[in-house]
């Protein structure tokens, strides 16, 4: 890992919400890993594999609950995981019960 990554490196549209510079390249891996799955470019991919290496990714994105299905796949292949190990995967929410009226 990089000792200081540079942040502004990664598309500005990632943090539309977020100030950039409250955001540390170490302590903010969770955001940003998150936020590239979610939303990156292949630029911004390529980014975090270099700041971050491939075991914190996978270890990053097994943890978060709100990680799409299609991102927890993607990962689950590439690093060849078992998808039932990601959090977003066990945390699934049931389908929703519309009310009889």
């Amino acid at each position: 890992m990089n000792n200081k990554p540079d942040i502004n490196q990664l598309s500005p549209h990632l943090f539309w919400d977020i100030e950039k510079s409250n955001l540390s390249g170490t302590g903010s891996a969770n955001v940003i890993i998150e936020r590239v799955m979610e939303y990156g470019l292949m630029s911004d991919w390529k980014w975090i594999v270099s700041v971050y290496g491939e075991k914190k990714i996978l270890e990053t994105a097994m943890q978060l609950k709100n990680l799409s299905k299609l991102s927890a796949n993607f990962l689950a292949t590439i690093f060849k995981a078992d998808i039932k190990n990601f959090a977003c995967y066990k945390n699934n929410q049931s389908a929703h019960n519309y009310l009889n009226y």
